[in-house]
């Protein structure tokens, strides 16, 4: 038995559809922003923005962790929640 330090997350759970909403805020700001910010900026890149990408670039990266520990439905709809088949 190996002892993970990283929780198995929960679909259902109220935590993880924040996670989600935070996620889905952080991908509409890049979209849109960083949009703006190429077309219309003329001196380059600003603090502000820089910090702000920085943000979004670390909640993606928390992202991809928390999705590799996220239990999930299979074929039968019955939840998987054993580490190696996620």
């Amino acid at each position: 038995y190996q002892e993970h330090k990283i929780p198995i997350f929960f679909p259902w759970s109220v935590y993880y559809r924040i996670w989600w909403f935070l996620t889905v805020i952080a991908a509409l700001f890049g979209m849109f922003l960083e949009t703006y910010e190429i077309a219309f900026s003329q001196a380059g890149w600003s603090r502000r923005s820089a910090i702000m990408d920085i943000c979004a670039y670390c909640i993606f990266g928390l992202d991809i962790i928390i999705n590799f520990n996220l239990a999930y439905y299979d074929e039968r709809d019955k939840i998987v929640l054993a580490r190696l088949p996620i």
